[in-house]
């Protein structure tokens, strides 16, 4: 009887850890397979004395922005939807936001794709989305630069073999300072705790 019994035991703790490897395995296929996948980010966060250009062809050094709160986002205008939806948060967050945009907070969109696209590209992007704001910069750069960026904040960029980018649907909150402040996950940026965000950040 006892022996019957620890080999139940025993074939019942092996079958809870075939379950429990299996869900891990499935858990990673369907993060990969999503498109959204984001390589690892440590997020540094201190803005980069890098020269970039706005979708209207300026050149913006990324240092220069300091003084303001500034909310980063990283995206490409191919992206299969992921990007569209931050955007189109950070939209939400311009119209309630006004004149303030541009006065007292800066938004910031990085293209991660600059072997395809530059300022054509953004700035059709941004006004499909309306978001072809003053106070909005959509930049992009070479490959070197733009790889450059996204170390500074502690992330990178990976191209999947269908060519779609995996990359990290965050948003990150910088402060006055030039430093990181906070960071938002893409598909959880309430418009109102953003606000309150900045807000803070303007004077912390």
């Amino acid at each position: 009887m006892n022996h019957l019994f620890a080999r139940r035991r025993k074939r019942s703790t092996r079958d809870i850890v075939l379950i429990l490897a299996l869900a891990i395995v499935v858990a990673g296929v369907t993060w990969i397979a999503s498109g959204c996948g984001s390589p690892e980010a440590t997020h540094a966060g201190a803005l980069p004395d890098i020269s970039l250009v706005d979708q209207n062809g300026k050149p913006v050094v990324l240092s220069s922005l300091k003084g303001k709160p500034l909310l980063v986002d990283f995206i490409y205008t191919s992206c299969p939807g992921p990007c569209r939806t931050l955007t189109q948060s950070m939209e939400r967050i311009a119209q309630k936001l006004g004149p303030a945009l541009g006065q007292q907070v800066t938004f910031v969109s990085i293209s991660i794709d600059p072997e395809h696209e530059g300022p054509p590209q953004l700035l059709s992007y941004s006004k499909a989305l309306d978001a072809n704001r003053a106070g909005w910069f959509f930049l992009s750069g070479s490959p070197d630069q733009i790889d450059a960026t996204l170390s500074a904040f502690g992330l990178r960029r990976e191209r999947a073999p269908g060519g779609d980018i995996e990359h990290f649907e965050e948003v990150i909150l910088v402060g006055a300072d030039g430093r990181e402040f906070k960071v938002y996950k893409g598909d959880v940026l309430h418009t109102d705790s953003v606000l309150a965000d900045l807000q803070e950040a303007a004077h912390g």
